[in-house]
C-alpha cells in the first residue's frame, strides 16, 4: 500500500510556530479538538475531515522522528499550502524603509543563532545515534561469535572423543539441548537486534538529513546576511561617492562664483578707471580750453590795449604836464637810456627824456643820437 501524500501544513493546522515544543503542540491540539470535534459540529459536513486532519497533524508533530521527516519534506519557507506566516514576514515584510531592513536582518541573525544551537543539538543526536548503532552492531557481532564458538566446539576432535566415552550419552544430550536453546535465544536476540539496527539506521539517516537541512538553512541565512551587508556597504559607498560628487560640485560652483565675482569686480574697476580717465581727460580738455580762451582773451586785451595806447599816442598832443618817473628808463622817442629820471605823459602814458618832451610838446621830432 502506497503511503498517503501530505498536502497540508500541519503547523498551520494546529496554529503554532515551527519552533513549538511538545507542550505547546498538545495544548493547541486539545483546544482545537474540543472545537472541531464532529459531535460539536453536526451541521458541518467537513467536520470529520477537519478533525482527522487535526489528528494527523498532532500525531506527526508530537513524534520527534516523524516531525523531522516532515520538516525535511517541507522546508520552513514554503509548504504545499503556500508560505507560512513566519516565511511570509521573513520574505515580504519590512521592505519600506532602512529601519525595517535592519530589523529584518537582526531577525535573520537571531534565527541563525537559533539554528546554530539546533545544529549543535542535532550533531549530538547524530553522535549518540551512531554510537548506539555501533553498539548494536557489536552486540550482533558478539552473538555471531558465540554461535561460531558453539559450532566449533561441537565439531572439534574433543567433542568427537568425548562422544566415544561410555556413560556420557546423557551428558551429551543435555549439552546438545543447551546448545540448541542458546542458539534459539541467539536467533531471537539477533532478530531483535536487527530490528533495532534497522530502526537505529533510519534514525541516524533522519538525524543526518535534519543536520544537513539545518546546515543548508544556516548557509542560506548567512548568504542573505552577507548579501544584505554587501548591499549596505555598496549603498554606503554610493552615498559617500554621491556626497563627494556633491561637495566637488559645490566647490566647483564656489570657485566659479568667486571667478565670476572677481571678473565682475575687475570689469567694474576697469570701468571706473576708464570713467576716471575720461573724467580727467574731460577736465584737462576743459581746463586747456579755458586756458586757451583766457590766453586768447588776454592777448586780445593786450592787443586792444596796445592798439588803444597807440591810438591814444597818435592822437595825444602832449600838451599836459608830464610827471616825473624816477629811475633809469628808455626814451620812447630817441631810444636813449636815462640815468636818474624820465618824464611821462599823463594822457598817453608815453615815457621820454626831457629833450624829447619839449620836442613832442612843440610838435617836432627829435632825431636819435648817433651811435645809439
Amino acid at each position: 500500500m502506497a503511503p498517503s501524500v501530505v498536502t497540508d501544513d500541519y503547523y498551520v493546522v494546529l496554529g503554532v510556530a515551527r519552533t513549538a515544543d511538545a507542550d505547546t503542540l498538545k495544548a493547541a491540539w486539545r483546544k482545537l479538538a474540543r472545537i472541531k470535534h464532529p459531535d460539536k459540529n453536526p451541521g458541518n459536513p467537513n467536520a470529520t475531515a477537519e478533525f482527522q486532519r487535526l489528528e494527523s497533524a498532532y500525531s506527526t508533530l508530537c513524534d520527534p522522528i516523524r516531525r523531522r521527516a516532515y520538516d525535511l519534506q517541507f522546508p520552513p519557507v514554503f509548504t504545499s499550502n503556500g508560505p507560512t506566516p513566519e516565511a511570509y514576514y521573513h520574505n515580504y515584510a519590512g521592505t519600506s524603509s532602512n529601519d525595517a531592513f535592519e530589523h529584518k536582518n537582526r531577525e535573520r541573525e537571531s534565527k541563525r543563532d537559533t539554528l546554530h544551537h539546533q545544529k549543535r543539538r542535532e550533531e549530538a543526536d547524530v553522535f549518540e545515534a551512531r554510537r548506539s548503532l555501533r553498539r548494536i552492531l557489536e552486540e550482533i557481532k558478539k552473538l555471531d561469535e558465540e554461535a561460531k564458538r558453539d559450532v566449533a566446539e561441537e565439531s572439534s576432535w574433543w567433542g568427537y572423543f568425548t562422544s566415544m566415552i561410555p556413560g556420557s550419552q546423557k551428558q551429551r544430550e543435555e549439552k546438545s539441548r543447551e546448545r540448541d536453546r542458546r542458539g534459539l535465544d541467539r536467533i531471537a536476540a539477533r532478530r531483535i537486534k536487527e530490528i533495532e539496527l534497522e530502526r537505529q539506521s533510519v534514525k541516524v539517516t533522519l538525524f543526518e538529513h535534519a543536520l544537513r537541512a539545518t546546515q543548508e538553512e544556516i548557509n542560506k541565512i548567512t548568504l542573505e546576511i552577507n548579501r544584505w551587508r554587501e548591499e549596505q556597504a555598496a549603498a554606503r559607498r554610493r552615498e559617500a561617492q554621491q556626497q563627494q560628487e556633491e561637495q566637488a560640485a559645490a566647490r566647483r560652483r564656489e570657485v566659479q562664483r568667486q571667478q565670476e565675482e572677481h571678473a565682475r569686480r575687475e570689469r567694474a574697476r576697469r570701468k571706473e578707471e576708464e570713467a576716471e580717465a575720461a573724467r580727467r581727460a574731460s577736465e584737462w580738455e576743459e581746463r586747456w580750453r579755458r586756458e586757451q580762451e583766457e590766453e586768447a582773451a588776454r592777448r586780445f586785451e593786450e592787443l586792444r590795449r596796445a592798439q588803444s595806447e597807440r591810438d591814444e599816442a597818435a592822437s595825444c598832443n602832449h600838451r599836459s604836464w608830464w610827471g616825473k618817473v624816477d629811475g633809469p628808463h628808455f626814451c620812447s622817442n630817441c631810444s636813449t637810456m636815462t640815468t636818474l629820471f624820465a618824464l611821462q605823459c599823463p594822457l598817453c602814458r608815453k615815457i621820454a627824456c626831457a629833450s624829447c618832451r619839449k620836442a613832442l610838446q612843440t610838435g617836432r621830432q627829435r632825431r636819435p643820437r648817433r651811435g645809439i
